[in-house]
């Protein structure tokens, strides 16, 4: 009759199990799990980048709001370098509002010792605020208007906008 070996391998093949070709609920679930994980990370990404570009354009308004009062205090320096200093030493004149943001501008003279009276540090300060009330710079809140506040105690102004440079007389 039926040898053992060919015995062997008929019962063998009735008891294998034809494998389905379709999608088991625990191989859907995981494929869902990691597409929503993806989508979410490309979101988050999304809102990262704008937030990015947002301030990255703030910057630049503000970086050129600033460059412009440094060469209006040193346009006014060299035409009559007192009235300049006691110009923009005033209180009334140390701040200003920068065009094209919701923003606060800062202007601080510090004569630099040593120089006679004839040398001073000019530092112009930008702060501003962003989407979501987010204020960039050392500035709060202040009845909806910015107002410059040494936040971190150090006794210094700071932002990312800040540009500094020297003035002397020269006549």
């Amino acid at each position: 009759m039926w040898e053992g070996k060919e015995m062997n391998t008929m019962i063998g093949k009735q008891n294998t199990v034809r494998r389905q070709k379709a999608v088991t609920l625990i191989e859907l679930l995981i494929s869902l799990f990691i597409g929503v994980v993806v989508i979410g990370a490309l979101l988050g990404l999304v809102n990262y980048t704008s937030e990015l570009q947002e301030t990255s354009r703030n910057k630049m308004i503000a970086l050129n709001d600033a460059r412009q009062v440094i060469e209006q205090i040193k346009y006014a320096a060299d035409t009559s370098f007192d009235n300049a200093i006691s110009q923009y030493s005033a209180a009334a004149n140390q701040t200003f509002t920068p065009a094209g943001l919701d923003a606060r501008g800062r202007i601080i003279l510090n004569n630099v010792a040593g120089g006679g009276g004839d040398l001073y540090d000019v530092m112009v300060l930008v702060c501003w605020r962003q989407r979501r009330n987010r204020i960039i710079g050392e500035c709060v809140n202040s009845g909806g208007v910015l107002q410059f506040s040494d936040l971190d105690g150090d006794g210094n102004l700071e932002s990312p906008c800040s540009l500094t440079t020297a003035i002397r007389r020269t006549n």
